[in-house]
């Protein structure tokens, strides 16, 4: 049993707190892991929402702008996962979450905490068949640019309706990932623009040395080829919160595509039946469901419930006594009472009508167009901020001699809160990045602690400036070098006074390179 292995629970237990960094709007939550004797769990946010499985299976396929916002903020999830050394490695439409108002967040980097190098461990490869990359069937060295394949892969999905490629079995399909030619996805979507499907090709490349070299490279590619086929306000049209709705309203069901009725014992069993590729997953109900356990399935070297075909399992109390007790043999019934007549109903007054109730607050908005990155530049002393709008392509990155001297970088962005009624709300900074590297797929994290940038007042809309911000001071990047340049951008979170989140972003990104 691979719990009992105290390697692998040691490597596990480490893992583990890396997955708890995931401190990412666009990344679902890992809250802590759960060890007993024979098992061990995951404890994750639970995302209201639809995964993009479920919006797929409803809509068909994505309009190109809603597709790539969605995958858009899929790999800035994961970009912020390959910073922390995480390497997800099933990167699939199940995988993404999307939350009442439309944000997508990755989940189950639980795939990286098993198999780490070699794509395939003990002769099965890790990932789904539609959307493996060709190191992973081959069972080859994989590292972040398997994920980015995958990606392009759901891109490919959402833009057409169909997967990459089809085949009757599991195994053609992965031998289609290492021998067929790259689909176009024109083919099927004559209408997509030239560099949307050069991007999808370039990212489900066979080798992995012609795909974009890191999580925020495809996000660069992403966004040139949406505004030049789109326009600068393509993701004004991105949004699948109507999507959302429609399914949330239609079932109220959990995200998850099949969901089996609760074991009659109790406590959480992990189910081992069920095609090797399906999700490994606990299901906690009842007061529970504010957490998703994501069940560490194949760690366990125990058995399950074979009966079971979905690969998911429940976790759930012991049923509760029914409320209607049936009447003991040896009782004898009381003899049923005689009826008295009932006196005739007397008139009563109309009740009075109900108020109506008033409406919720309306949501803050924050611009996404007006999102931009300032820079200082810090040795003894600090220069004034600077906008970083030059300094938003990789190619040409700020020379910065980071043995010497440092950068501060500041939000400025604008907001508004439509009023009346409501609370002020206060606006949240994430910052995260990743350091200059070699090869450029390593970068090493780049994040701080988030803090409240600004606050909105009720009724009233502002811009907040960048000289008034608290600010990241990046100290972190001292005698950092590296081929690759080093990146920073921010997202902003708040909790609107109807309780629903808010959140937006990334901001445009900020590229240095230590000299």
């Amino acid at each position: 049993m691979l719990v009992g292995d105290p390697y692998f629970l040691q490597r596990l237990r480490t893992d583990a707190e890396q997955l708890k960094r995931l401190d990412s709007p666009n990344c679902a939550a890992v809250y802590e892991l759960i060890e007993s004797p024979t098992r061990a769990w995951l404890v994750s946010e639970y995302v209201e929402g639809a995964s993009l499985r479920r919006i797929l299976d409803r809509a068909g396929f994505l309009s190109p702008e809603q597709a790539l916002g969605v995958i858009k903020g899929a790999v800035n999830g994961l970009g912020y996962g390959h910073s922390l050394g995480l390497v997800h490695r099933d990167v699939k439409p199940a995988n993404i979450l999307l939350n009442r108002e439309g944000l997508p967040k990755l989940t189950d980097f639980g795939q990286a905490l098993f198999t780490p190098g070699p794509g395939a461990a003990g002769g099965i490869p890790a990932g789904t068949p539609a959307y493996m990359s060709p190191e992973q069937v081959t069972g080859g060295t994989i590292d972040y640019r398997s994920d980015i394949y995958s990606c392009g892969a759901v891109l490919y999905e959402c833009l057409t309706g169909k997967k990459p490629y089809h085949a009757e079995s599991a195994l053609e399909i992965m031998r289609m990932h290492v021998s067929d030619p790259v689909p176009d996805p024109r083919r099927l979507n004559a209408a997509l623009p030239e560099g949307v499907a050069e991007m999808v090709k370039r990212a489900m490349a066979k080798d992995p040395a012609d795909r974009q070299p890191s999580a925020f490279q495809f996000l660069a590619d992403l966004e040139q080829a949406a505004v030049a086929g789109y326009g600068e306000g393509w993701q004004g049209r991105a949004s699948v919160r109507p999507l959302v709705s429609a399914i949330v309203a239609e079932s109220g069901s959990p995200l998850f595509d099949r969901l089996p009725p609760p074991p009659t014992g109790g406590g959480p069993i992990l189910a081992t039946g069920g095609e090797w590729w399906r999700d490994w997953r606990v299901y906690a109900g009842g007061a529970a469901a504010l957490v998703l356990i994501v069940g560490i399935g194949f760690a366990i070297g125990g058995g399950g419930h074979k009966s079971n075909p979905s690969g998911v399992a429940i976790a759930s109390e012991s049923p509760s006594p029914s409320p209607q007790q049936s009447a003991s043999p040896d009782v004898t019934p009381s003899p049923t009472p005689t009826p008295s007549p009932s006196p005739s109903p007397s008139p009563s007054a109309k009740p009075s009508p109900s108020p109506t109730p008033s409406p919720p607050p309306p949501d803050v908005t924050v611009d996404r167009t007006s999102m931009a990155v300032w820079y200082e530049k810090c040795a003894l002393t600090c220069s004034a901020a600077l906008p970083g709008s030059a300094y938003s392509d990789p190619s040409t990155p700020l020379s910065v001699t980071c043995s010497t001297t440092h950068l501060k970088f500041f939000e400025q962005y604008s907001w508004a809160d439509p009023g009346p009624g409501g609370k002020p709300v206060p606006l949240t900074i994430h910052w995260q990045g990743g350091y200059p590297s070699t090869p450029p797929a390593m970068a090493t994290a780049d994040s701080d602690p988030p803090y409240v940038s600004d606050t909105a007042q009720p009724g009233a809309q502002a811009t907040h400036p960048a000289s008034a911000s608290i600010g990241y001071d990046d100290t972190g990047m001292s005698n950092k070098t590296g081929t690759a340049p080093g990146f920073i951008y921010f997202n902003i979170t708040w909790t609107n006074p109807s309780t629903i989140p808010g959140s937006q972003g990334p901001s445009p990104s900020f590229y240095y390179k230590c000299t």
